[in-house]
């Protein structure tokens, strides 16, 4: 093979002489712990890491940091994290290498005397209309702090705080209320905590059992059908408020025959359910026998309009 031309022509390398040295790991922290409790300074291990790479960039490095997150945390922190290399101004410093290249953080958190962290119960009163059930009730935030100036006080909690109560009374939608919590005198909600009730409402899902005749639909002129059985079984499933309302006409039994030659047919019919949130869960029988015919059958049965 013959070369004809190199793209491209010139090729500059820079040489730059490699350095190294060794730097201490400080321990950050971002964000603060949860209401009510302090930590300790935080740790590095290990608490010195080698740098190496070109010197123009291993120069630039004025610290390196193992940094976690700690807000909201309530327990002892023990994390590994990535270590960071930065300049003075403290902008991360690219193309250095760190050995190695993580640390653990670590560090312990303490209550503040006077401080304590309890469950949260919430109280109902009052019974939902009839004919609805309560499906969920839930709490948020499930644990609160509290305070008092007399840390025997609050010691003698007995680990949860109640509620003011939630009226459910004739309550047929969900429920979301904030509400007071009930505490002894002297003791308070640290902060600004507010306590969120979110209440669940459902209707009583239950069955019924009704019974339809059989519909047949799309009869051509002068042909007639007829259905045996004539009538259907028909099991809903639904919302009791709904099905104690229903309707004669709300449910229907159907069989369309359109395009059907004479003969006899196993069909299965269309359940036609009006009420939103009915369902049909059975049907019996599940197929019906329809006999179409130019004949008017000795039964009544369904004729062409």
């Amino acid at each position: 093979a013959l070369i004809t031309q190199i793209e491209p022509a010139r090729v500059e390398l820079v040489l730059e002489k490699a350095a190294s040295r060794t730097l201490s790991v400080r321990a950050a922290i971002t964000g603060e712990p949860a209401l009510g409790y302090r930590m300790d300074d935080p740790v590095a291990i290990p608490e010195s890491v080698q740098l190496s790479g070109p010197a123009s960039l291993v120069d630039q490095v004025a610290e390196v940091i193992a940094q976690t997150d700690v807000t909201g945390r309530r327990e002892d922190i023990d994390a590994e994290v990535e270590l960071m290399a930065l300049d003075a101004t403290g902008q991360a410093v690219e193309g250095v290498n760190l050995e190695p290249a993580t640390a653990r953080v670590v560090t312990t958190v303490h209550q503040l005397v006077g401080y304590r962290l309890v469950a949260v119960i919430p109280i109902i009163k009052g019974q939902v209309e009839t004919g609805y059930q309560v499906s969920s009730i839930t709490v948020s935030p499930t644990l609160v702090t509290v305070f008092s100036p007399d840390p025997q006080a609050v010691d003698a909690l007995p680990g949860y705080v109640e509620t003011e109560s939630l009226n459910l009374t004739g309550a047929q939608d969900d429920l979301e209320q904030t509400v007071g919590v009930q505490l002894p005198e002297g003791i308070y909600l640290a902060g600004n905590q507010s306590v969120i009730v979110q209440v669940q409402v459902a209707a009583i899902e239950t069955t019924i059992n009704v019974t339809r005749p059989v519909e047949i639909e799309g009869l051509a002129e002068g042909v007639y059908a007829q259905s045996s059985p004539v009538a259907a079984s028909v099991i809903l499933k639904g919302p009791l408020p709904v099905l104690n309302k229903l309707l004669y006409e709300d449910v229907r039994v159907v069989v369309n025959v359109e395009r059907l030659a004479l003969g006899s047919y196993q069909l299965t019919p269309q359940v036609i359910i009006l009420p939103e949130g009915v369902v049909l869960q059975t049907l019996l029988p599940e197929t019906f026998e329809i006999v179409i015919s130019h004949t008017p059958p000795a039964t009544p049965a369904t004729p062409a309009p």
